[in-house]
């Protein structure tokens, strides 16, 4: 295997004019060999195989280009080849090469987060290139709302099981439901009702996790830009808060404060942001595994952050109503 890495490595690179120093595998939450350090004649960079077709690539490329002609610069530079092409295609698989940003992931200092905040409101400033009506936060509700029936339906047999997962849902199984019932409420406002009715398409991140933030002296960086798209910003910031502060209320205190610099809240948007954190998602995805038989792995992440959680909830919900 290693060798049939090496070969292909040393193909794909080549085909960007550059001769190999050395290279590393570095993997991801769920691959061995995500992305490939390989430092070259000409430096370091990132080489990172496309799981998806070639039109889906091309998309992400030309978002990327569109963010970079928009002025918004935290996202690691793509490399072109001798020929000007954004990706190369070897054995069927396609590939990119962007420059390698050196750094360090977010700290528990509530400066990073205020500068993510800032970041993140500044990508979702910059509009998709469209003038159609978004929806894109009401095509959410209504999937989060198949899956909260799903999830009720099955919540008699989650109870049934036997160990520490049947005993977790029969102590919050009902606590679940009646936070999803709280986030449906606060989406049927008619404040919320009539900004979702008027949302204006823009670009996301898609996938902002802690692996995928750095800092250095140059600023933030995000990386791995493959789910880039049009999508719920109001999403996005409620997911980017679970994702990525332990749930811990001084650094979402600091993040949406970043994010107002430069993207100011009105009253709706609080609340709608309230509500999508509040949904129990975890509960959900864990409830899934278990009717696909499968090993539920991010059971024993839940059980220990559910009290924070609460308690993030709780904060955010005093946050939304602060000007309403």
């Amino acid at each position: 295997m290693k060798t049939e890495q090496k070969q292909w490595v040393h193909a794909v690179v080549a085909s960007y004019g550059l001769n190999i120093h050395e290279w590393h595998p570095l993997p991801s939450y769920y691959k061995k060999a995500a992305v490939f350090r390989v430092a070259t004649n000409r430096g370091t960079f990132a080489l990172k195989p496309f799981a998806g077709r070639k039109e889906r690539l091309a998309q992400v490329s030309a978002r990327l280009q569109r963010l970079d002609k928009c002025g918004f610069h935290h996202v690691p530079r793509w490399i072109t080849t001798p020929k000007g092409e954004r990706w190369v295609s070897h054995n069927g698989q396609l590939y990119y090469l962007s420059e390698w940003i050196d750094g360090a992931e977010l700290g528990n200092t509530p400066l990073h987060y205020e500068e993510l905040g800032e970041v993140l409101a500044k990508l979702h400033r910059v509009s998709a290139d469209t003038a159609a009506a978004s929806g894109s936060s009401l095509r959410k509700i209504n999937r989060f709302l198949q899956q909260h029936r799903v999830f009720a339906q099955s919540l008699p047999v989650l109870r049934k099981n036997k160990g520490e997962i049947g005993k977790w849902y029969r102590q919050h199984g009902e606590r679940c439901k009646s936070l999803a019932n709280q986030a449906w409420r606060s989406f049927g406002d008619a404040r919320v009702k009539q900004l979702l009715s008027k949302e204006k398409p823009a670009l996301i991140h898609g996938d902002v996790t802690r692996p995928n933030v750095i800092l250095n002296e140059s600023g933030l960086y995000l990386l791995d830009w493959e789910f880039v798209s049009e999508g719920s910003t109001y999403y996005e910031v409620a997911k980017t808060l679970a994702n990525v502060t332990h749930f811990h209320t001084a650094n979402m205190r600091a993040f949406l404060r970043g994010y107002e610099k430069h993207r100011p809240l009105t009253p709706e948007e609080r609340l709608l942001i309230g509500a999508f954190f509040r949904l129990p998602r975890e509960a959900w995805y864990v409830a899934q595994a278990i009717r696909q038989g499968k090993k539920p792995a991010m059971f024993e992440i839940m059980k220990r952050s559910w009290p924070g959680r609460i308690a993030a909830i709780a904060w955010l919900d005093r946050w939304a109503s602060l000007d309403s």
